[in-house]
């Protein structure tokens, strides 16, 4: 009885459901993901925008991160910095 309860060829009807569906569902995923990585938020100082907007970060916070992306974002503080990582090797004693 089992065999014959979805009638003659039924896994086969299931195999096409499935794989519609999976067709369906992979190209949602498709056209949402290609928006979400188009979205605006990709900028650091927008982000830290919408977050305080929402109440995630606080005024002084919100201050504290623009003030480090500002600094990611200056030239100087980035020579400055990069100066200061710079492994300087002692110099040999004249001879």
């Amino acid at each position: 009885m089992w065999p014959d309860m979805f009638g003659p060829g039924w896994p086969w009807g299931m195999l096409a459901a499935l794989g519609l569906l999976a067709v369906c569902v992979g190209s949602v995923w498709l056209t949402l993901g290609a928006n979400r990585a188009a979205s605006p938020r990709s900028d650091p100082m927008l982000e830290a925008w919408r977050r305080y907007e929402q109440g995630d970060l606080l005024r002084s916070e919100f201050e504290r991160v623009k003030r480090v992306i500002a600094a990611e974002h200056d030239p100087v503080v980035n020579a400055r910095a990069a100066r200061a990582i710079t492994v300087r090797r002692p110099r040999s004693p004249a001879a």
